[in-house]
């Protein structure tokens, strides 16, 4: 990619994380649960797989 270096310098790239956080599972179960799309508790647990790829 041909790109300015002074441009360059400037760019902010985005960074993510590897983990969703906890709050947010919750959050997200909430709003579902609000709108009728769960009738039930669905824990952080049963959303986010911690294990590895193999």
């Amino acid at each position: 990619m041909k790109i300015d270096p002074g441009v360059a310098q400037k760019v902010t790239l985005p960074t993510f994380s590897p983990t969703i956080p906890q709050s947010s599972v919750e959050a997200f179960v909430k709003a579902a649960r609000s709108h009728g799309l769960l009738d039930g508790d669905i824990s952080y647990d049963d959303l986010v797989w911690s294990g590895t790829a193999g």
